[in-house]
This record gives C-alpha cells, sequence and structure tokens, in this order.
C-alpha cells in the first residue's frame, strides 16, 4: 500500500452494477501516480487529501486503475472472528446437561439419572476448554462436537438400556470419537 496526497481529481462516468452506481474517479498523485477508482459516491476525496492506494491493473490505453482511500479506510473491511465466551460455552454446558438427564429420565419414564449427572455431563461437553473460545477455530469445532455427541447418546435412550450417567458419557465418547476422526 502505498501513501500520496491527491493533487487532482477528474470525475468521469457513471456506471451501475447490481443496482449500485459507481463513479470513475481519475486521481493524479503527489508521487506522480495517476490511477482511476471507481467509488459509490462523486468526490469522496478531496485535493490535498492523504491517501492510500494499491494498483491492481495496468491497460496500455486507458491506464492504471486500482483502489485510493482514506488512510484506515482499507482496515475497516478486516474480518473478526467472533467468540463465545467462557461462561457462555459453561451455561450451554449445563443445559446440554440438564437436557440429557430429562431425555433419559423421560425415556424410561423413571428418574434414572441424577443431579450428579450433570457435573459429568458439563465436563465432558466443556473437555478442557479454559477461556474464551474463538469462534470457526478448532476449539469451537471439538465443542460443538461433544455437544451433540451427549445429545445424541442420550437420544439412543429410547432403545438402548443406560442405567447410569456413566453408561450415557460412555457411548457420548464413542460417538465424540467417530464424529472426530480423520
Amino acid at each position: 500500500m502505498k501513501t500520496a496526497k491527491v493533487e487532482s481529481v477528474e470525475v468521469g462516468r457513471s456506471w451501475e452494477k447490481d443496482n449500485v452506481t459507481y463513479y470513475t474517479h481519475t486521481y493524479t498523485l503527489s508521487d506522480g501516480q495517476k490511477i482511476q477508482a471507481n467509488h459509490k459516491t462523486q468526490n469522496p476525496i478531496a485535493v490535498g487529501d492523504e491517501v492510500e492506494y494499491e494498483v491492481k491493473r495496468t491497460h496500455e490505453k486507458y491506464g492504471d486503475s486500482g483502489s485510493v482511500k482514506k488512510p484506515n479506510d482499507f482496515k475497516k473491511g478486516t474480518y473478526k472472528k467472533p467468540t463465545l465466551k467462557l461462561v457462555d460455552a459453561k451455561r450451554m454446558a449445563s443445559s446440554n446437561a440438564i437436557h440429557a438427564v430429562i431425555t433419559v429420565n423421560v425415556s424410561y419414564r423413571e428418574e434414572r439419572l441424577k443431579g450428579d449427572a450433570l457435573s459429568l455431563f458439563e465436563s465432558f461437553t466443556l473437555g478442557d476448554i479454559a477461556g474464551d473460545i474463538e469462534k470457526f477455530s478448532e476449539e469451537d469445532s471439538l465443542f460443538t462436537s461433544r455437544l451433540s455427541a451427549l445429545n445424541n447418546a442420550t437420544l439412543e435412550s429410547g432403545y438402548k438400556s443406560f442405567k447410569t450417567a456413566s453408561d450415557v458419557l460412555k457411548r457420548a465418547k464413542e460417538l465424540y470419537k467417530y464424529i472426530t476422526r480423520k
């Protein structure tokens, strides 16, 4: 990315794409560069403004074209992965554990699993998470896989004979291993 001051600006033709109007601007910059850039508004950059620019194409007949922006405008479009706060992951694990206990108990129409199963299931679901989880990371994927494995194991309680929380957890670990195989 190069930096220069704008010495002159010419607004050329306008054109439309996807119902958006673009205006072609030709800039002459203090370092001698002449470059065409398209903007959604007319004259977003004035003579004397400091700009960052990037030449993306060079054409014999039409000259250089690319991007011309005020400093730091290129950084506005950077993507930052969202994070899942540890407190939220713990809440999800707790909710999932409650769901697992209820699902098993409803399947058998009796209270086979009690409150002590909750901490076992929460611990399995959280795994070794120590802090916030960056979305779309490996840790996020494994957390989601553990949630899914526990849910699927409890759904099997309709036809498998789970007598204890350890039975459900054993099946959840088997499913987790299957889900995460490479």
